[in-house]
C-alpha cells in the first residue's frame, strides 16, 4: 500500500461523492484532494492536485468513466484508478480492466471492503470485489486468476503459462525460446508481462506465485 493515498473522486452525483468522501476519509492514510463530475476534467485535476488514486464512476455524461480511465492511464501512468460503480455486466468489467483500472468496486461496498482494496492496490495488480469476481467466474471466463488469500490478478495467457512452466523447470530465456520456437526477445516480453500481472519482481517470486495460484505444477 502507498504511504498515503491522495484521492480524486469522479462522479456526476454530488451526494455520491459526498458519501464516498465521508467513508474513505475514515481510513488512515487517505486524503481526498479533489472532486469532479466530469471525466474530461479528471486528467487535468489529477495532475493539478497530484492525485495518486482516482475513484472513477463508469456512468458519466459525455466522456465515459472507461474513456476517462484510458486518458488518465495514458497521461499519468503512476496514478491508479479504481472503478466505483453499480455496473456488474461482464462486458463492462472487461472494458474497465482493459482501460487500465487497478480495482473494481461496487457502490454498495462497505468501509472494510474499501479499506481492503486500498491495502492491496499495487501497480500492475488488480482488486475485484467478490461480487465482480463472481461474475467473471460464472461467465466461464479465464479473465482473472484468484489467489488462495483472495487476491485477484490479471489473466495469465496460455503462452505466458507455458513460459512460466519452463521458468519453473529452470530453463533460461534462450532455452525457452528454443523450446517454444519463438525469439528470445518475445520470451523476455512474456516474462515482463507475467511479472506485472503477478505483481512480482523476479523469477523466484514469479515461480512461487505461479505455484501458489496453480498456474504451474508444485514441486514434487
Amino acid at each position: 500500500m502507498m504511504d498515503a493515498w491522495r484521492v480524486l473522486l469522479v462522479d456526476d452525483h454530488p451526494l455520491t461523492r459526498h458519501g464516498l468522501r465521508t467513508v474513505i476519509e475514515l481510513i488512515p492514510g487517505v486524503t481526498v484532494i479533489g472532486e469532479t463530475e466530469s471525466g474530461a476534467d479528471a486528467v487535468r485535476l489529477a495532475k493539478q492536485a497530484e492525485a495518486n488514486l482516482v475513484f472513477m464512476d463508469l456512468n458519466l455524461p459525455e466522456t465515459s468513466g472507461i474513456e476517462a480511465t484510458r486518458m488518465l492511464r495514458a497521461a499519468l501512468p503512476e496514478t491508479l484508478v479504481v472503478a466505483m460503480t453499480m455496473r456488474q455486466e461482464e462486458a463492462t468489467i472487461r472494458q474497465a480492466i482493459d482501460a487500465g483500472v487497478s480495482g473494481y468496486l461496487l457502490k454498495s461496498a462497505s468501509l472494510n471492503e474499501i479499506r481492503s482494496a486500498l491495502e492491496s492496490l499495487t501497480p500492475g495488480g488488480m482488486y475485484l470485489s467478490p461480487a465482480i469476481a463472481g461474475v467473471l467466474v460464472r461467465s466461464g471466463s479465464n479473465g482473472v486468476v484468484r489467489g488462495s488469500n483472495g487476491e485477484v490478478y490479471e489473466h495469465v495467457s496460455p503462452r505466458e503459462r507455458e513460459v512460466l512452466t519452463l521458468l519453473a523447470r529452470g530453463l533460461s530465456a534462450r532455452h525457452i525460446a528454443k523450446e517454444l520456437h519463438i525469439s528470445e526477445r518475445t520470451v523476455n516480453t512474456h516474462v515482463t508481462h507475467v511479472y506485472r500481472k503477478l505483481a512480482v519482481n523476479n523469477r523466484v517470486e514469479a515461480i512461487n506465485a505461479a505455484r501458489r495460484l496453480g498456474l504451474v505444477e508444485p514441486v514434487a
